[in-house]
């Protein structure tokens, strides 16, 4: 019985992180279709298309890293899932151990900053 409820509660997750990662991405490609809009002169969006040009790191890739971030865990997951069943992801690193949700967003945020990082890094 407990097994049937975790492969329901399973399946539950996996149909929440498809809707978040729809929803994500639909958000996602509005704002790049209103900035592509914007860039080609739109006469509703120029404060879009001025705040676009002033800094293009922090409007187009800080969002591209958090839905890149999101992706590479997503991926991770859905490749290497947890060895039991009703396991939870387990992260170690330097000393500190990460079970259960904190493990997926430990590993978003280190995914996420590594990609802010490389943004700062080669934004000139």
């Amino acid at each position: 019985m407990a097994l049937e409820d975790s492969k329901e509660v399973r399946n539950q997750a996996v149909d929440l992180v498809t809707v978040m990662l729809f929803l994500i991405v639909l958000a996602i490609v509005v704002y790049f279709a209103t900035a592509f809009f914007a860039v080609l002169g739109v006469s509703r969006l120029s404060g879009l298309k001025e705040a676009l040009n002033s800094n293009a790191a922090l409007t187009i890739g800080l969002p591209s890293a958090a839905v890149g971030a999101f992706g590479v865990v997503a991926l991770l997951l859905h490749s290497f899932p947890p060895e039991k069943a009703e396991g939870v992801v387990k992260l170690k690193f330097f000393g500190a151990e990460f079970t259960g949700p904190a493990g997926p967003i430990t590993l978003w945020l280190a995914c996420f900053l590594s990609f802010v990082a490389a943004i700062k890094t080669l934004h000139l």
